[in-house]
């Protein structure tokens, strides 16, 4: 059974940052280190949007679970 939509979905904008050939590569405990003080920020400035996709992360890895 397939389901098909006539909805078309926005488009996301998306900004790429390019890496100079020169630049080192971060190590992966300072990258993780980066990410979670990121992920921190967000969820103190935004903390019902963080919430709504806790959510919706959680709902969609039910559904996945269940199948």
């Amino acid at each position: 059974m397939s389901k098909t939509t006539s909805a078309a979905a926005d488009p996301i904008e998306v900004e790429v940052h390019e890496r100079e050939d020169d630049e080192p590569a971060q190590p992966l405990l300072d990258r993780l280190e980066n990410l979670g003080e990121q992920v921190t920020q967000f969820v103190t400035e935004r903390p019902l949007t963080a919430v709504g996709i806790a959510l919706a992360v959680g709902f969609l890895v039910g559904r996945i679970a269940r199948r």
